[in-house]
């Protein structure tokens, strides 16, 4: 201890909480700055405990307090405190009588095992709570992240199929686009250097006994050979009536012109066949060509 105004008997006091405040809080200071000051206080509360342990506990008097603090006030504070050497501490425990001694460690052996007992049961617990509570927390984590990574692969996915409906529907209203637009321009291919079908259109006026014939595409005959058109009465047994022989040109060209009809037919159908130049009475087989 380095200061002069601080002594033995201030830590004494101090320990027993008999300071002012003003002296309490300088020893205070001083024990914030002072090892030796520390240790000094620690040996004063422990020979303090063990007097305590020795005697029989009473509250002094009050005017007895009072006399005491009288006579420490005028006591001399000259004489500087210098502290134990170790050697002198541990002559000045071994000094206390032995009963006390005795006293003293059985309490503190006692206090050890008390606290080795709960510091025991504190140090197998503690562990496996922090293991168990780091347990806890992996699992939790292992699960936010494959609850994280499914919710992340269900949106891809969803945006995914958002994009291909998207696509569909752009392509949908492009092909009704395509089809619908007074701007459209279509066109019919067929395959090149194919022969187109041969047809033929009849228009006939039954009231007026009048009949144009159109035929296309007809293949060319042989020599001596003519196409003869037939219109076909409806009813069994109506017998067909000539109604003109024709021959095609070079790009299967044909037609009849108001050939002489009879009136008021009611027709079933009109067919064509080949026959010898100049024609037939009746249709040799087979029909060529046939509509109704």
């Amino acid at each position: 201890m380095n200061r002069p105004d601080i002594s033995a008997e201030d830590l004494a006091l101090y320990a027993m909480h008999l300071l002012s405040d003003e002296d309490r809080f300088a020893v205070e200071q001083f024990l914030a700055t002072s090892s030796e000051a520390r240790q000094e206080l620690a040996t004063i509360r422990g020979d303090l405990a063990s007097f305590a342990m020795g005697v029989e506990m009473h509250s002094p008097p009050t005017l007895a307090r009072q006399r005491l603090m009288k006579e420490v006030a005028r006591e001399k504070k000259a004489v500087p405190f210098a502290g134990f050497e170790p050697a002198e501490a541990a002559a000045h425990i071994s000094s206390q009588s032995e009963p006390e001694t005795q006293f003293l460690r059985s309490y503190q052996q006692a206090e050890d095992h008390h606290v080795a007992e709960h510091r025991g049961w504190f140090g197998v617990i503690f562990p496996w709570v922090g293991w168990v509570a780091a347990a806890g927390l992996t699992f939790y984590a292992i699960f936010v992240t494959h609850d994280r990574d499914q919710l992340q692969a269900r949106v891809r996915r969803q945006a995914t199929e958002l994009s291909i409906a998207n696509e569909s529907a752009e392509r949908a209203r492009l092909v009704m686009d395509t089809l619908t637009a007074a701007s459209t321009q279509k066109f019919v291919l067929t395959k090149v250097d194919v022969k187109p079908p041969a047809t033929g259109r009849v228009a006939y006026l039954p009231e007026r006994g009048s009949l144009l014939f159109q035929g296309a595409n007809l293949d060319p005959l042989p020599d001596a050979k003519t196409y003869e058109l037939w219109l076909i009465p409806a009813g069994d047994g109506a017998k067909p009536i000539a109604a003109g022989t024709f021959k095609p040109d070079r790009q299967g060209f044909a037609q009849i012109m108001l050939p002489d009809m009879p009136k008021g037919l009611t027709v079933s159908k009109f067919g064509v066949t080949v026959e010898d130049d100049g024609g037939a009475e009746e249709p040799t087989m087979p029909i060529v060509m046939i509509g109704q």
